[in-house]
């Protein structure tokens, strides 16, 4: 180097275009070189999975962390493995194949869904979408899905679904056998009857729903079938018994048989006068070799009790009903002093474990 100017100003512009240029040159290395690692990273990091391999001998150049972690191999055992060592569904010449329209030109982009078998050689199912870089070391790169967790979703909202479909029409059955019995047994006043039968049915969905239509807190099915009758629990409507859930198959069925006995009682029985009082209990006893949920219905200080001449659709409700479904012995003594009824019920069919 010399210290002196240069004498020509050719000389000068070609020395500072030869220097520019390989300056140039460095600075665009550099910055691929950072943007390359800035990728690199983000790819590391990534949620999906990200697969890199030749197109030749088709092994695994680059294998991020979450495909490892999920996978069960280290980058060094990927390096000797291929697509088709991981995916079951196909063979090598099958993977080989398949992927000929991208080494083609053909597409773009390859997207299917197959299986990927870990290390422990279990599989999960992956979403997978391929691409080929002939222009950048003739690479492909594969972005790959875990489809698990959405494969559950979507099995869970299935099942939701079909218990939905099974529910609506098992109410819609129930209200089908309310509408014609009600109209059978008590023409005289049809439409009330009905709503407020059905508003006893809807009672007993709300306190389902709110569990979730899983089993069912005993007091809370029992007091949404006294909610005209708020205001005397714990005054003239006793309601006790140990803490109980109830199975969510039953709850519509004693939910239906406690509106009846409601009923009764505010038209007839204890509820239809100022001073009469309903005790209801419940319990779990031994009879036997069965273990039975005994549930009490006591009036007292109500008008006279009389048997009626012939039995109603509440009376059927009240004996009929729960018998045939759960099996339920019902029994009802109208003493003038005050109706009484006692169901038993076998434990494991109306109560959880």
């Amino acid at each position: 180097m010399d210290e002196k100017p240069f004498p020509e100003p050719q000389t000068v512009t070609e020395v500072v275009e030869l220097f520019s240029a390989r300056a140039a040159a460095e600075l665009e290395r550099l910055a691929t070189t950072s943007l390359n690692e800035r990728l690199g990273k983000i790819v590391e990091a990534s949620v999906s999975e990200a697969y890199v391999f030749g197109n030749r001998t088709f092994q695994f150049e680059l294998v991020n962390r979450g495909a490892r972690e999920n996978l069960g191999f280290t980058m060094e055992e990927l390096r000797d493995l291929a697509p088709w060592d991981l995916k079951p569904e196909y063979t090598e010449d099958e993977f080989r194949s398949y992927v000929k329209p991208l080494l083609n030109g053909e597409v773009e982009i390859l997207q299917f869904t197959t299986v990927h078998m870990r290390k422990d050689g279990s599989t999960y199912p992956v979403s997978v979408q391929l691409q080929y870089f002939p222009d950048e070391g003739e690479v492909f790169f594969a972005s790959i899905t875990d489809e698990t967790e959405r494969r559950a979703r979507e099995e869970r909202e299935k099942l939701i679904l079909n218990e939905m479909n099974h529910r609506a029409k098992n109410v819609l059955a129930v209200v089908q056998v309310l509408a014609r019995q009600t109209a059978k047994r008590n023409p005289e006043d049809y439409v009330s009857q009905l709503e407020a039968r059905i508003a006893g049915l809807s009672a007993s969905h709300n306190v389902l729903v709110q569990n979730s239509w899983k089993d069912v807190p005993f007091d809370e099915l029992i007091r949404s079938q006294l909610g005209h009758f708020e205001h005397m629990i714990g005054d003239r409507i006793t309601v006790s018994g140990p803490p109980t859930r109830i199975k969510a198959t039953a709850a519509q069925g004693f939910g239906l048989a406690l509106h009846e006995l409601a009923t009764n009682a505010a038209k007839y029985g204890a509820l239809s006068t100022e001073s009469g009082s309903v005790a209801i209990a419940w319990r779990e006893i031994d009879q036997g070799d069965e273990r039975n949920l005994e549930l009490t219905w006591i009036e007292s200080g109500g008008p006279e009790v009389v048997a009626p001449e012939s039995s109603g659709f509440g009376s059927f409700m009240i004996e009929k009903s729960l018998t045939s479904q759960f099996g339920c012995k019902v029994n009802l003594d109208y003493d003038p002093k005050g109706f009484r009824c006692e169901f038993f019920a076998p434990a494991e069919r109306v109560l959880s474990g």
